[in-house]
């Protein structure tokens, strides 16, 4: 007997079954070429999977407000970011024309130290700078008073948790674990200053 497709009592001749394991039939819906996809997940375990990702996304941009309403109060309070990320430089030229570079303290980066986390960032490689390279490693986080995330040495808020992907299906509860912690580490310092941490 031919097997029908199973998603919306569609009926239709199927194609395969739902390769998920964790299918909400048991053994896998059968799927027509309309209710499946290329990585073998029925319908209605996408619809289930869409609703994760919102889910995900809503709370992670939940916790980026809170970390940027929290660097605005403790700016508008007076606090201002205690520790330096970036040490910024400008080039000049001396006396004898030639080009060197000096420090520019006005554009240093200052921020408030949120944690080592595994961090991904972009850097320039080749001649002329025409090729971006992902780079891993454990960095020293801030926030600044913008309640932006910047790395230790960055300039700016470039890069991504280890945790997160850049692919949004593909990420899971530790990249809400991730923003969760930094926003209770931020709560902690408005807390330390003696102040009400906003809800």
């Amino acid at each position: 007997m031919v097997a029908t497709c199973q998603v919306d009592n569609c009926g239709v001749v199927a194609i395969a079954r739902c390769s998920n394991p964790g299918c909400q039939v048991p053994g896998g819906a059968a799927f027509c070429l309309s209710h499946g996809t290329i990585g073998g997940h029925c319908g209605l375990c996408l619809r289930v999977t869409k609703e994760r990702i919102d889910d995900i996304a809503a709370r992670c941009a939940n916790a980026r407000n809170r970390i940027r309403v929290m660097a605005e109060l403790l700016t508008s309070e007076g606090f201002s970011p205690p520790n330096r990320y970036f040490r910024a430089t400008a080039t000049k030229t001396n006396w004898r024309g030639k080009v060197i570079e000096v420090d520019d303290p006005a554009a240093d980066g200052y921020g408030w130290p949120v944690g080592i986390h595994e961090w991904v960032w972009s850097v320039e490689v080749g001649w002329p700078h025409n090729n971006r390279q992902e780079r891993r490693g454990r960095r020293q986080l801030f926030v600044n008073n913008n309640g932006e995330i910047i790395a230790h040495g960055n300039r700016s808020a470039s890069g991504r948790p280890a945790v997160s992907s850049q692919y949004a299906f593909m990420q899971g509860p530790e990249i809400v674990e991730f923003w969760d912690g930094i926003v209770e580490r931020m709560a902690d310092i408005v807390r330390s200053h003696g102040l009400t941490v906003p809800s």
